[in-house]
């Protein structure tokens, strides 16, 4: 079985779609050339209301099995989110993000790091 590990890094927007990092480093230290983020710009993330990102991975990425999938929020205090979807088939995912349970959305000072965990079964029977 062939374990894959990958980052998805997107920083806030205010009340619209968050936006990919483009330069550099961004806090805390995100290499952004490790973004999985999909560049189509039929797969740019999307904003469905307060706090709800639609992202998408790009396609080499592709993972059949997905075991885990942790969000990490830095930026303001008590920000959290969760990926509440995910669909292998298209790569898409749903964000959520909140405040004190309230569904919040994001701020240009935030960056929001989805550490994905799975495998390709594919690898395991030729």
């Amino acid at each position: 079985m062939n374990m894959q590990r990958y980052r998805l890094a997107v920083l806030g927007a205010g009340a619209a779609a968050p936006v990919r990092p483009t330069s550099g480093l961004v806090p805390p230290l995100f290499p952004t050339k490790a973004n999985v983020l999909s560049l189509l710009a039929a797969e740019i993330p999307t904003r469905s209301g307060a706090g709800i990102y639609g992202l998408t991975v790009a396609s080499k990425y592709q993972m059949v099995s997905w075991l885990d999938a942790q969000v990490s929020c830095f930026g303001a205090a008590g920000l959290f989110g969760q990926v509440s979807a995910y669909n292998p088939l298209t790569r898409a995912l749903t964000l959520r993000t909140f405040v004190a349970g309230t569904p919040t959305d994001l701020t240009a000072t935030d960056l929001v790091v989805i550490s994905i965990s799975g495998c390709d079964s594919s690898t395991i029977f030729p």
